[in-house]
Order: structure tokens, then sequence, then C-alpha cells
């Protein structure tokens, strides 16, 4: 299973067959050092919808420094990259959806922050 780093506002494509697994990397996003991601929570929204089947998703998760090194396939010290995996074989060709991260971080006071990108399933 092959990794996506979703970049923000970028549309990637999926297959109706497809179970894919995208990860958020935060550790560039004007985070102080040392800041850490608190919560993460993943949203699907529809744009265009073509068929009683949606996108949906499942694995939501911050990731270990362990897990972002191997994900990211460079050194990372700290939890700055989430996860999610798309199935897009609950959706239908032609559908197109938005896909939200908001994160908070562990800094005091806390910032919220969000990218958010799009997916449209077509055969591939």
């Amino acid at each position: 299973m092959s990794i996506i780093i979703i970049q923000p506002g970028a549309l990637i494509t999926l297959d109706p067959s497809d179970v894919r697994v995208v990860v958020a990397d935060w550790d560039d996003d004007n985070l102080s050092d040392g800041i850490t991601i608190g919560t993460s929570t993943w949203t699907i929204s529809v744009i265009k919808q073509n068929g009683a089947a949606i996108l949906t998703k499942d694995n939501e998760a911050r990731l270990t420094a362990a897990e972002a090194t191997a994900a990211l396939e460079r050194t990372v010290t700290v939890n700055r990259a989430t996860r999610v995996r798309l199935v897009a074989t609950t959706a239908t060709l032609g559908d197109v959806y938005e896909v939200e991260n908001k994160i908070i971080t562990s800094e005091n006071p806390t910032q919220t922050k969000a990218k958010s990108f799009r997916v449209l399933i077509e055969n591939q």
C-alpha cells in the first residue's frame, strides 16, 4: 500500500478500487521547535456526488516520530505528522470530495490549524 503525502490545495485521484493512506506533514507549518500535535481530526465533505456511495475514512492517527520517519522518508524527532486511510471502494466514479485535517497544537495557548485537499474518483 503506497502512501500519499498531501499538499494543501492539491487534487489527488483515487481509483474506485483504492484503499490509500494519506499523510499530512505539519513539520514545516510554522510550528515552533518542540511543538507537537495534541489532537487531529479528519473530515470528508462532498463536493460532487454521482451515486449513493461515498468516500469513507478509517485509521486516523497522530504519527509517532518513528512512524513519521518511515512515512516521510526523513528523520522526524517529534509528533508532527498525521494520517488517515481513504476508502474509495465506497465511492462512485466522478465523485469529488474535500478532505480536511485539523490539528490542535500542544503549546500554551494552543493553535488550531487546518489543511485540505480534494479527491477525484476516476478509473486509473
